[in-house]
């Protein structure tokens, strides 16, 4: 679960080019995880 969140925060830091990869990773765990979004 912390690495999800780590992904998704990630991805406002990532490159343009690897973007759409950490947010597919980060909406897949929030869709595995749907309490992530209280916790952030």
């Amino acid at each position: 679960m912390l690495l999800c969140i780590v992904r998704i925060f990630a991805c406002s830091s990532a490159a343009t080019a690897h973007f759409s990869v950490y947010l597919y990773i980060g909406n897949y765990c929030y869709a595995m995880n749907p309490h992530i979004a209280s916790e952030i």
